[in-house]
């Protein structure tokens, strides 16, 4: 029986999404922003075509929506920031409500097989993947150094909307897989690595009326992921995908405006962002 020509996957399941944006001044950190959902649900959507016996295109749409979200805004503002450490803030404001506005991410992909022996192959792919994150915060609590150290506790209004902030990152990669077929089972293995042309985000500060745009500098990645699936029949299987992705912090250039204004500003290396995420899904695969 010949192998099929093309594939569509179809999944559910959870990814954990981490993120942090730091600003500089002179240098030196001013402040620091972590975004964390937890248990968002992950909807994804693959396709996959065979063009030869060793080459395959691909394409996958994951979705991401809902979650446990969290974030906390830290400041090191003279003359009240102890050190530079995360113990030694002038300020900070904690926020339990924090939504995930969305999450998409898109890749498209070619791979080569470059071995294949006795049920088990070695490919190599390379792709170009782009990622679109946002959240939300509203109300929570802070802790200011207003004539003093930590002085000044108080909450903000209940669903008052408080910060938004989005990442967009583009990044082309190159990677290596294995994978080993025996009965109806097969098991994957794939290592990757790229670089970012730059995570750009959004950020907005809606009681301030401030927003910022920044540009980041090109950023290293890491991606690694593992699959199983189990055919139920000739073109019918089970699936399991688990993936991780680190993008790492580099720093940027910041463009600052008052929305209620118009007054705008900008600095150089004054920005900072990185971004991770984890994810575990279930499928579908269908073949023909």
């Amino acid at each position: 029986m010949p192998d099929p020509v093309y594939s569509i996957t179809g999944g559910v399941g959870v990814i954990d999404l981490r993120a942090s944006e730091y600003v500089y001044e002179n240098g030196d950190k001013l402040s620091q922003l972590n975004w964390h959902t937890r248990h968002a649900l992950l909807y994804t959507l693959g396709l996959e075509g065979t063009v030869d016996a060793d080459w395959t295109l691909s394409t996958q749409l994951r979705l991401g929506a809902e979650g446990d979200g969290h974030m906390v805004d830290y400041d090191w503002v003279d003359p009240y920031a102890r050190d530079g450490g995360m113990t030694g803030w002038s300020d900070r404001s904690i926020s339990p409500d924090t939504q995930l506005d969305h999450y998409v991410d898109l890749s498209l992909e070619a791979k080569r097989r470059l071995a294949d022996r006795d049920g088990l192959s070695l490919s190599a792919f390379g792709g170009f993947r782009y990622t679109d994150v946002k959240w939300t915060s509203y109300g929570g609590g802070y802790i200011y150094s207003e004539d003093g150290f930590r002085n000044s506790v108080g909450h903000f209004p209940e669903g008052e909307r408080g910060i938004s902030y989005r990442q967009k990152i583009p990044v082309p990669y190159l990677g290596l897989e294995s994978q080993a077929s025996f009965g109806g089972w097969s098991l994957g293995a794939r290592a990757g690595l790229g670089l970012t042309f730059g995570i750009k985000d959004i950020d907005d500060h809606w009681m301030r009326n401030l927003r910022f745009f920044d540009s980041m500098d090109a950023a290293p990645v890491a991606m690694l992921g593992l699959t199983a699936s189990y055919a139920i029949s000739d073109h019918v299987a089970l699936t399991l995908a688990g993936d991780v992705e680190n993008v790492a912090r580099r720093r940027g250039d910041m463009r600052l405006i008052d929305t209620k204004t118009g007054e705008s500003g900008s600095d150089r290396e004054a920005a900072g962002a990185s971004f991770r995420s984890l994810s575990v899904s279930f499928g579908l695969k269908g073949s023909f």
